[in-house]
């Protein structure tokens, strides 16, 4: 699966080029087999890691794609109290991450706990 992250509606010169847009899922289980895609389609800028990988790898793969200069994804689908949410969300904000993905069904209030996490 790709993702067009297409910006519909920007002015020409603030849209993103499609490379920039485009957003490839690292849906592999092992960081090893991570680096092989990675190393093999280097003009990707914009990888997805999602829950096997990155509980698989840990942080490394996310160091490792922000060591070349790539845009992140982080698709961890976070899903918990308010408080917890916020926390996770500041939590992916210090490893760079460009995307990440709350559950929108949540109570109310627990939007507005994880916005200070960007």
């Amino acid at each position: 699966m790709l993702i067009d992250t297409e910006t519909v509606g920007m002015p020409a010169e603030g849209r993103l080029s499609a490379q920039q847009r485009i957003i490839v899922p690292l849906d592999v289980p092992t960081e090893a087999a991570a680096i092989a895609l990675i190393e093999s389609i280097p003009a990707v800028t914009f990888w997805k890691v999602g829950l096997e990988l990155f509980v698989s790898s840990g942080p490394k793969i996310l160091e490792r794609l922000k060591a070349q200069n790539k845009r992140i994804f982080l698709d961890l689908k976070f899903h918990d109290i308010p408080n917890t949410m916020a926390g996770a969300c500041r939590a992916a904000g210090r490893y760079g991450v460009d995307l990440l993905t709350v559950h929108a069904a949540l109570a109310s209030g627990t939007h507005s706990s994880t916005n200070g996490g960007h």
